[in-house]
């Protein structure tokens, strides 16, 4: 049973960055319903919705294995991969500045779904700065435009 149980938790494709594993992806595609609802895996609400419905309707009805359904969130999905490096001698860390809306931040989100949907145990690490982002920097110009403005 371990071993079903693990080729249903591997990387089911579309998904892979939000934990969507082979069984997310079969109860999704046998339920009309669910493919309507969570029609892109690769959007990270879909998939968390999706999640969310097999907890609900799957997990705590207790027609779906716990251990073979993915976290629910970013948080929850990141607190996995912790408890599953713990237990395995093999896996990568990863240094990035994932939530970077620049070109290192997608390169870094890449990177993690490569690993994930090669099933190599990873651990996400963001440096304690962030790099600034659209907002931080329109909020500035914006702020600086203010000043002068009142100065003239």
């Amino acid at each position: 049973m371990e071993e079903f149980y693990a080729w249903l938790s591997e990387p089911g494709g579309a998904g892979g960055a939000f934990g969507i594993n082979r069984l997310c992806l079969m109860v999704r595609d046998a339920q009309p319903q669910l493919r309507d609802a969570y029609p892109d895996l690769d959007l990270e609400d879909d998939a968390y919705g999706l999640i969310e419905w097999l907890h609900k309707h799957g997990v705590r009805e207790g027609t779906l294995p716990a251990t073979v359904v993915p976290p629910t969130s970013e948080k929850e999905l990141e607190a996995e991969r912790r408890r599953r490096a713990s237990m395995t001698p093999f896996g990568v860390n990863v240094a990035a500045y994932f939530t970077a809306e620049i070109g290192i931040g997608e390169a870094a989100r890449l990177v993690v779904a490569a690993l994930d949907a090669a099933a190599v145990p990873l651990l996400p690490l963001s440096p304690p700065t962030l790099p600034s982002s659209r907002k931080t920097i329109n909020t500035c110009r914006s702020r600086s435009a203010r000043r002068d403005s009142r100065s003239t």
